[in-house]
């Protein structure tokens, strides 16, 4: 489950007008959760959409769902692609009171993006409790 802290208009900046090639009169939403896991906070996160989809997301699916499954239903598309980069970072003031870990603890840094054919529909930024999350990978090495 989710705890929705805030749904807020925003003017873009320059990066994000141009990942999200936003028209000139056109702006994102930022909502920024907490994602819970089994009633502690697990992740506080950033989430950019651009205004027109935001306004048209039902609250209560705010609240349930992965905001890239709240657009898929709300519009009726597929995320085809998500590029995700993860790092490690120190958690500050803000990132600790919402997590409820003491400021300075390690946290893993999340930034995904999620496009639907190659547009940009929805940037995540999230900041991951470590004693609760952890990522993993399996690889496998060919023959020979």
């Amino acid at each position: 489950s989710f705890k929705l802290l805030a749904t807020e208009k925003i003017e873009a900046q320059a990066e994000l007008r141009r990942e999200f090639n936003l028209l000139p009169k056109e702006n994102l939403t930022r909502i920024t959760r907490i994602r819970m896991a089994r009633g502690q906070p697990l992740a506080y996160v950033y989430s950019y959409v651009r205004s027109r989809f935001a306004d048209r997301i039902s609250p209560k699916s705010l609240l349930k769902l992965p905001l890239s499954s709240a657009i898929e239903t709300a519009f009726d598309i597929k995320i085809t692609d998500v590029r995700h980069r993860v790092g490690a970072k120190l958690a500050d003031d803000e990132v600790s009171a919402h997590l409820e870990i003491p400021p300075g603890s390690p946290v893993l840094f999340v930034e995904r993006n999620y496009l639907c054919k190659k547009e940009l529909v929805l940037r995540t930024v999230g900041f991951y409790r470590s004693d609760l999350f952890r990522y993993e990978l399996k690889l496998k090495r060919g023959g020979r």
